[in-house]
């Protein structure tokens, strides 16, 4: 029984939707165009030592600087916010349940 329950439990969330918006961190704008680069870890169970392999996808915000990645099965992601006008923002977090929202404040690059 116990050898069952372990081999179910391997760490990943199934189905994750994370939802976003970026904006500007000192107008409140929304940030239209900003390039969204997610990394997420999945626990690969086929040998003993449960390794941890990338999955990587990126999706643009719309025009209200909103976004939304679909992530089949995840124990942590990083994520990589882009605009040229922007300093790059980088974050790293482990999920704990089946849907995340976040929002991304960014800080405009200097003149």
């Amino acid at each position: 029984m116990l050898t069952i329950l372990l081999a179910s439990c391997d760490g990943n969330y199934q189905n994750v939707s994370l939802t976003g918006q970026i904006i500007d961190k000192n107008t409140k704008a929304p940030i239209v165009g900003a390039k969204v680069r997610i990394t997420w870890w999945v626990y690969d169970m086929s040998n003993a030592a449960w390794e941890s392999k990338p999955i990587l996808d990126s999706v643009k915000t719309n025009l209200d600087g909103k976004f939304k990645l679909e992530i089949k099965k995840a124990e942590a992601y990083d994520l990589i916010v882009k605009h040229p006008d922007y300093i790059d923002h980088n974050e790293s977090k482990t999920l704990s349940r089946s849907f995340s929202k976040i929002q991304v404040h960014l800080e405009p690059n200097d003149p």
